[in-house]
This record gives structure tokens, sequence and C-alpha cells, in this order.
């Protein structure tokens, strides 16, 4: 059988928090990256934490990624990009983005309040095309809203104008 710490996760403020491996019982050896020997060892900064744990005469090791957020999202949102073909600046991206975040939705609008793109994955920006992806829309001002939950359970929502400039 495996031992895991579970999956990297963000904590929501500041202050000790405990990473812990169910309690094997009295089989179990536990060698956290502190000294620590029990089955709980509590961390206090963003960083990589490891444990080793000696159980039924096997060795086991695991790594978990805790992140600290503060409660500000960091985001930077452009107001002009230029789908050009020079390289530059050719897809207009919502950067800053914590990848615990709980829920993301980012939508462009044209003038007339038509749906131009949409998604849910925050890794994806806007290349300056029509829903279907096929054809390059106009210059000019296009209207953006992102709304998305973050680690601690906030909901956050932006709106504005970005100008794409080809």
């Amino acid at each position: 059988s495996e031992i895991t710490l579970g999956d990297d996760f963000t904590v929501c403020d500041s202050g000790f928090a405990p990473i812990y491996i169910e309690n094997l019982g009295d089989d179990a050896e536990y060698l956290w990256w502190n000294g620590t020997t029990g089955d709980t060892a509590y961390v206090f900064r963003e960083d990589n934490y490891v444990v080793r744990v000696d159980y039924c005469e096997d060795f086991y090791t695991d790594t978990i990624f805790v992140r600290y957020t503060d409660e500000t999202d960091g985001l930077f949102i452009p107001n002009t990009f230029t789908p050009n073909g020079d390289g530059l600046n050719e897809v207009f991206y919502i950067r800053g983005l914590d990848p615990a975040w709980l829920s993301f939705e980012f939508l462009v609008f044209d003038r007339w309040g038509q749906i131009v793109y949409q998604t849910d994955d925050p890794r994806k920006g806007w290349e300056g095309l029509d829903p279907s992806g096929a054809n390059k829309l106009d210059d000019g001002s296009y209207v953006y809203r992102v709304i998305y939950t973050s680690p601690c359970r906030s909901e956050w929502e932006y709106t504005g104008v970005v100008n794409m400039i080809r």
C-alpha cells in the first residue's frame, strides 16, 4: 500500500497549519523534515514538506506543497493586446491566477453585449477571434468579466474594458 500526505493545499491565513498522515498505529515510525516524529507536523510558511514513514518493514516518502494566501488576489488584467502576428501580446490573458482557485469564469463581450469568448480554464486566453474561433474580430474595445472563487472561498469579480489593436 502507499502512504500519502494528499494533494497540495492552500492555507487561507497566516499561522500554523497541520499536515498529517492518518495514524497507522504502533507499527509506524514517522520522520518529518524538521525532526518531528509523530503522525502530525505543523507548517508556518509556503514551502514543500517531506515525511518518511517506516511501516511494516517498508519505507515510504511523500512531499506536499503548502501554499499561503493573504486573500489578496494579485491579478494583473491588461488593458490592451495586439493579436497581429508579431509574437508580442498576442493573447488577452488574466495573469496572477492561483492554481488552487475553486472556480473561474472569463467572458469577453462585443459592443452589443454578445459573448465573443468564454472559458473556465485559467490557463487559456482570448486571441481576438469570434466565438467559432475561425474569424478575426475587428479592432476596438471589448468588455471583459472575470469571476472566481479563491481557495479561501472568497468570491471576486472584475469587469473592465480591453482594447484590441491588430
